[in-house]
């Protein structure tokens, strides 16, 4: 697991429980698995910038706001 993942995974789940909606639900709204909705929330699994789309919209945030303050360092490929 990353730092950014964990991270965005986080803020996820915050918003995702901040607005009373269950991951069941959240799915249903996306069409992104539970299971993997729980693994992008616990920071086990990364995702394409089409699935943090659809769960910003589903959850009525921006994805700016959700990226704001993560380290842009994490977002850099290594050789």
């Amino acid at each position: 697991m990353n730092e950014f993942n964990i991270e965005i995974g986080k803020r996820i789940r915050e918003t995702r429980e901040a607005s009373k909606i269950t991951r069941e639900k959240l799915s249903g709204m996306t069409g992104i698995s539970d299971k993997f909705i729980y693994d992008i929330e616990v920071g086990k699994k990364s995702m394409k910038i089409k699935t943090l789309f659809k769960l910003a919209i589903a959850l009525e945030i921006s994805i700016d706001l959700m990226l704001n303050d993560i380290d842009a360092e994490n977002l850099l490929y290594h050789e």
